[in-house]
């Protein structure tokens, strides 16, 4: 901030103070000073820069051989005025005035790749075509290089470049969408995949056959796949759910397949260790009955306790 001082001799429109056209300030003291022996009115106008317009604010008159004080400071935007008038000779004011750069981030607006030949206002931001925006720092900026420090100002830089590999473990600290990114080649476009495969799917975790009885026992390998049981024709299958095994929320699913030749008489029967519920059911069962071409999921709602829905009883 700058304090400026100035004497004027008045007479018709005379301008005693302007803001220059990068700055805002305030008038603090005006005294209006009267060299003769006779009294003398004086105008005075304030100029609105932002309308282009005066307007008579104040007509006072000034005794012979004193002086006139304005009581309170008047602010100024940039470019404002202060005009006073007299038509009779023998006055002269005294400013005193407060002068500070204008930072007004309404009046940020973006101008583009930097060119020599483009002429700047106070406030655009321009790219250096480097990732980088400087902001110009006054009007009719026009032709002094983007590297000229009393011209353009660093805005925002571009941050460091980083690397995420999906195929191993990365902190994901510091990175930007535009950091370069390598997927692991087991990921393949347009699938999201796990240790099982594409979560898109419900694949099989395991297939048991004929002859297959207490030995086909639900793990938590089966957590979100499906058991294919595949037995013979007349054969009675049997599948286990153990207790303390599955945590609350896993979920499988159990087919009892027509392949390999079943017949409607060949069913699967699921014993549970676990509490098991038929969705429905009022009480836990504890041997429940898939049938021919049945399909039955599992949902556990604790490690010990599960409910089984599908084409069961």
């Amino acid at each position: 901030m700058a304090l400026k001082g100035n004497s004027t001799s008045i007479s018709a429109n005379t301008t005693l103070v302007t803001m220059p056209a990068t700055l805002e300030g305030a008038v603090h003291g005006l005294q209006i000073g009267n060299t003769t022996s006779n009294n003398i009115n004086v105008e005075f106008k304030f100029k609105d820069s932002s309308k282009s317009a005066e307007t008579t604010f104040l007509v006072a008159p000034v005794s012979a051989n004193s002086t006139f004080t304005f009581q309170k400071p008047i602010n100024l935007n940039s470019q404002d005025a202060i005009i006073c008038s007299s038509t009779a000779t023998g006055l002269v004011g005294i400013t005193s005035t407060f002068e500070d750069s204008t930072v007004n981030l309404g009046v940020l607006s973006t101008a583009g790749v930097y060119t020599s030949a483009t002429t700047y206002s106070f406030g655009d931001l321009v790219s250096d075509g480097a990732g980088n925006t400087l902001i110009s720092t006054f009007n009719n900026n026009v032709n002094r290089g983007i590297a000229n420090a009393s011209a353009f100002q660093t805005f925002a830089s571009k941050g460091d470049t980083g690397d995420v590999s999906l195929a191993g473990t990365a902190e994901l600290t510091n990175k930007s969408f535009a950091d370069s990114v390598t997927v692991s080649a087991s990921l393949t476009a347009n699938t999201v995949n796990d240790v099982d495969g594409d979560l898109r799917t419900v694949p099989t975790s395991r297939t048991f056959g004929a002859g297959v009885t207490d030995a086909a026992t639900a793990s938590a390998l089966d957590v979100g796949n499906f058991i294919l049981m595949t037995g013979t024709a007349a054969s009675v299958q049997n599948l286990t759910i153990p207790s303390g095994v599955f945590s609350t929320g896993d979920v499988f699913t159990l087919v009892n397949t027509p392949y390999g030749g079943k017949t409607a008489a060949s069913t699967t029967t699921i014993s549970a260790a676990a509490t098991a519920f038929v969705a429905g059911g009022t009480s836990a069962t504890a041997v429940i009955s898939l049938g021919f071409n049945g399909v039955a999921t599992v949902l556990f709602a604790s490690a010990n306790g599960c409910f089984i829905t599908g084409n069961v009883e």
